[in-house]
């Protein structure tokens, strides 16, 4: 009489196997900067909107120069709200509030650091 199934050999291989895969996939996710790389797309998206409703706002007040925090000219809570202020009408980031990876970052994406630090 033949069995069919599976032996205990081949389903202990089979748990090995995917416990190497599921490995590899954790290592290249940590190590490959899947998480970084998800942080930086969360903050552009978010200081992108800041940017608009800071364009909008300068338009309602017909260009004038804006000087304040993101909640006084904005009037919007934010989680940026002590590490982003706007200056001349422009959004600036608070250096002392980032590290050094999100203030390479914010530069890289045209965000200036505040001269009233």
């Amino acid at each position: 009489m033949k069995n069919k199934g599976i032996t205990m050999i081949a389903l202990v291989i089979t748990i090995v196997i995917m416990l190497i895969l599921a490995t590899v996939a954790v290592n290249v996710s940590i190590n490959g900067g899947l998480f970084d790389y998800s942080r930086k797309a969360k903050l552009k998206t978010e200081i992108t909107e800041l940017q608009e409703r800071l364009m909008k706002k300068q338009i309602i007040n017909e260009g004038q120069t804006l000087n304040g925090t993101i909640n006084e000219i904005l009037e919007i809570k934010s989680d940026y709200n002590d590490k982003l202020g706007i200056e001349d009408g422009e959004l600036v980031y608070f250096a002392e509030k980032w590290d050094e990876k999100d203030i390479e970052f914010l530069e890289e994406i045209g965000i200036n650091e505040s001269k009233f630090n």
